[in-house]
């Protein structure tokens, strides 16, 4: 018998997955529009694929007969009885876009530029590059508990229940709730709760019992408006401060929490002082990545062609007239720049080491993939590195090569020979954290053994070179720190 968990399996099929879609135009960079003529013209053809597409992600109609060979007579009347299909005057059609995010299929409303209409206060976004990012940045381990608050179409709640026995899913919004649910049958999962509420309201009695909170926030920066997909009626980044805050309180013991967002500061420098603010005396570690900031004029302007996108060049620049309003409320909230990035919690228990926050800038082009394995090695080297009286104690560790190293090296003639003329250290998952090496830090590296004190290698090494094995581990302790902070190797005491 035929269920929805067969949907995965005949979009596969049928070819319909997020490549085909940029093929036909249809998925372009942030801030530019889907030209809709070009879409129509390339998805004329009625194969499968092209059938899917005008289906679940153009919002037009198509006969049965074409609708069935894509999807099979009988996975056609499945969608039907659901409500995910309707039919009239012999023509079907989808009342919400469904596409393919890797190897999960998720629910969405349809966007503009394939209905003509503006979205509404109950919108339910898709999946964006920001909630693409917030699963790279997730701290990914087995859990008993997982919490996704705002939910939305529920991406996060379904990668976490991968990992996570149940997962709470949470939103204010009945409509996303509502796909969520659908997405989570035709991914064929039996451990997310969804309820629905605002922040922790559906979670108040269930403090310090989750292992994960994973949240993708509204966290556009506007002038109040009523969409609650985009932050609603939320002055500046408070709801982001707000929800920040709160999560400590819902972690247990050794939980992680994990949030995207943007956050405002009086100037491009000025960064850290903020946010870094909040979790002040909140019993948590924690890592602010920034991965982006623009003036609070970039930042209008992006998002104001942004929201206009689905109309087009010539409402995206008809959307340019609200820029002075909006930066006049900028002015208001002392708002001079944004900032786009992570910030991931760790609840250590209260040990001798006070709790720390640490901040780090990059840029999307420098992170790669999942940060889990990584971050827990920095977290893990951060609190033993402020612990540490000095840093000589490092030498009464044990260090090896994290697997995720990777060395590149350029290579130049010099008098007739291949000679090193540089060597890149690079983590080839998570943020990339390149460092340059001369000959003698790569050497030292290489000698590294995890079942030995790092102190008894840099001493042999000085010995053997006739160096001061004092000198020696004096000029190295530094050097073996910052591969510790940065995740390139790990420790046992």
């Amino acid at each position: 018998m035929i269920t929805l968990a067969d949907l995965p399996r005949i979009f596969e099929k049928a070819g319909y997955e997020r490549d085909g879609l940029a093929k036909i135009g249809a998925i372009l960079p942030q801030g530019r529009a889907v030209d809709p003529a070009l879409v129509e013209e390339t998805t004329r053809e009625l194969t499968p694929a092209n059938i899917c597409a005008r289906l679940f992600y153009m919002a037009r109609s198509v006969t049965r007969e074409h609708a069935e060979l894509a999807l099979t007579a009988p996975m056609c009347e499945l969608l039907l009885a659901e409500g995910l299909l309707t039919v009239r005057d012999g023509l079907v059609s989808a009342p919400y876009a469904i596409v393919m995010i890797g190897s999960f299929v998720m629910l969405r409303d349809f966007e503009g530029w394939a209905t003509g209409k503006n979205i509404s206060a109950d919108y339910v976004l898709g999946v964006g590059l920001a909630t693409l990012m917030l699963s790279d940045f997730t701290v990914r381990r087995r859990a008993e508990r997982a919490l996704d608050i705002g939910t939305g179409q529920g991406f996060q709640a379904v990668v976490a229940a991968q990992h996570a026995a149940s997962v709470v899913a949470t939103d204010i919004n009945p409509r996303a709730l509502t796909l969520a649910a659908v997405a989570k049958r035709i991914n064929d999962l039996d451990n997310i709760e969804f309820r629905e509420g605002s922040f922790f309201e559906p979670v108040s009695q269930e403090k310090g019992s989750f292992d994960l909170i994973v949240s993708n926030p509204p966290f556009v920066i506007a002038p109040p408006h009523d969409i609650v997909a985009i932050g609603g009626r939320w002055s500046g980044d408070s709801f982001v401060e707000e929800l920040l805050k709160g999560i400590p309180e819902y972690l247990a013991d050794d939980g992680f929490g994990c949030v995207l967002c943007n956050w405002h500061h009086p100037t491009e420098q000025d960064w850290t002082t903020r946010i870094g603010s909040w979790f002040e005396g909140r019993g948590v570690d924690t890592w602010v990545i920034r991965v982006k900031v623009d003036s609070a004029r970039k930042y209008a302007t992006s998002w104001l062609r942004e929201a206009a996108s689905s109309g087009g060049e010539s409402a995206m620049a008809d959307a340019m007239r609200e820029l002075d309003r909006w930066l006049e409320y900028y002015k208001s909230i002392n708002l001079g720049a944004v900032s786009l990035g992570a910030v991931i919690m760790h609840k250590r228990k209260p040990g001798t080491v006070p709790n720390w926050t640490r901040f780090d800038a990059t840029n999307v082009d420098q992170c790669n993939g999942s940060i889990s394995d990584q971050a827990q090695r920095i977290f893990a080297a951060e609190t033993l590195i402020r612990g540490m009286r000095s840093h000589d104690e490092v030498f009464a560790l044990k260090l090896g090569l994290a697997d995720e190293c990777q060395l590149t090296q350029q290579k130049k003639v010099i008098r007739g020979k291949w000679q090193v003329t540089q060597s890149l250290l690079r983590q080839s998952a998570g943020l990339e954290c390149a460092t340059a090496l001369d000959p003698l830090p790569l050497e030292v590296l290489s000698k590294l053994e995890i079942d030995r004190p790092c102190g008894e290698i840099i001493g042999a090494m000085a010995s053997a070179m006739g160096a001061d094995p004092a000198i020696a581990r004096r000029e190295t302790a530094p050097f073996l720190v910052q591969m510790l902070r940065q995740g390139h190797v790990v420790f046992r005491h």
